[in-house]
């Protein structure tokens, strides 16, 4: 069974998901994206990198996709788009990026 936090508001804070059958946290790209000021087009860039991970769901008020990836696969993620921000989003997504994998380092991710 999937939980969804609630959906948050536009530029605000990232949407997460979790699977507790399989016990996996996943991001949704679209609010990760609004988090760093960057097109959220640029999810539909993880469709062909991680194919076989990622979950493509509608989003049920706007109709608009949402992509959601594994968490452990965020860095490599923004890695994967880093080129393609302008130097503001890029210098927010690099902070998260290095915040993030200093978190997996220190923290389970074990739910």
């Amino acid at each position: 069974m999937n939980t969804i936090t609630k959906k948050p508001p536009i530029d605000s804070e990232i949407l997460f998901a979790l699977n507790k059958q399989a016990q996996q946290s996943r991001v949704e790209l679209g609010s990760l994206l609004r988090a760093f000021g960057a097109p959220t087009t640029l999810a539909q860039a993880a469709a062909v990198a991680w194919k076989n991970e990622l979950q493509i769901k509608e989003d049920p008020d706007s109709g608009s996709q949402l992509y959601y990836l594994p968490i452990q696969r965020a860095a490599d993620f923004i890695d994967l788009i880093l080129d393609q921000l302008d130097s503001d989003s890029r210098t927010e997504a690099v902070q998260f990026r290095c915040g993030f994998h200093g978190h997996l380092a220190t923290h389970s991710m074990s739910i």
